[in-house]
């Protein structure tokens, strides 16, 4: 049993024994296991069937939305200025829900190929460009022109969930946000500092944690806490490191590190599990 990976599997390797109570009993066990795996099997087509739905409901629901940023940016004004920016924080919803629907199945969707740090980060800062006029913030972004090996797709999501989260906490006046790369050995380092609020460091063991928001999220009626969760378990998934520091009043820096060859990722990353 202690050998044994899959402990289900143990009326299977067992073998038949020799008495009539035994064999009795081995009967039994390879029938509730049998029931157990078509129950497992039962539950597995129902969580399929709803990824499915989600992932043809976020394509529909981008249509409309789409439309709306196009109507909004054809009719400027300050209300429409406001809506627009209501408008893409519903996008910006919608995409981390497909992505965390597909967070379970990223080997169906994960192509790893060269490409530069810039071309990840690149994304995510037009994504968030009407955020950072708007609240003012000061952006240094230094040394992106390095080659990484890694899914730009995924890895661009990753650096926008880190992101959001910067914005999201910077001061109202004097905001800042640096975003770094650097070579390190056979990886490159991403850093991205703000100048916010800060975490409690009883709270920083935790905010990997699904549905953690901590003292600063409660205070902000608009956190999830899902965006660090997703950066942590979508890294995991398409083998790179994160990682997170903070001091309250001074700021947080997250670090991502990216693999500069492709047989740094580990293999377990390409596999669903």
């Amino acid at each position: 049993m202690e050998a044994l990976e899959r402990k289900n599997y143990m009326a299977e390797v067992t073998a038949d024994p020799g008495f009539e109570e035994g064999r009795f009993t081995h009967d039994l066990l390879r029938t509730a296991n049998k029931a157990m795996l078509e129950e497992i099997a039962i539950y597995g087509e129902r969580e399929t069937e709803y990824r499915e739905y989600i992932e043809l409901w976020v394509h529909e629901i981008k249509a409309p939305i789409a439309s709306a940023i196009l109507i909004a940016n054809n009719y400027p004004s300050d209300a429409t200025d406001k809506m627009l920016a209501e408008v893409e924080r519903i996008g910006d919803l919608v995409e981390q829900t497909l992505f965390y629907a597909r967070s379970n199945s990223v080997a169906q969707d994960f192509l790893v190929r060269e490409t530069s740090l810039a071309a990840v980060v690149n994304p995510a800062l037009r994504r968030n460009a009407r955020a950072f006029i708007e609240r003012r913030i000061h952006l240094e972004v230094e040394d992106l022109d390095l080659q990484v090996f890694t899914d730009t797709k995924w890895a661009s999501f990753v650096v926008q969930q880190v992101l959001a989260n910067a914005i999201a906490y910077t001061p109202t006046e004097d905001a800042s946000i640096r975003i770094l790369g650097s070579p390190a050995g056979q990886s490159v380092v991403l850093t991205i500092a703000d100048n916010g609020c800060g975490i409690l460091a009883s709270e920083l063991s935790r905010v990997f944690d699904r549905g953690f928001t901590g003292s600063n999220g409660r205070r902000n009626v608009a956190a999830t806490g899902l965006g660090l969760y997703l950066v942590r378990k979508l890294a995991d998934r398409i083998g790179l490191g994160a990682s997170i520091s903070s001091v309250v009043g001074e700021g947080t820096t997250v670090t991502i590190v990216f693999p500069v060859m492709a047989q740094s990722l580990p293999s377990a990353s390409l596999t669903e599990s």
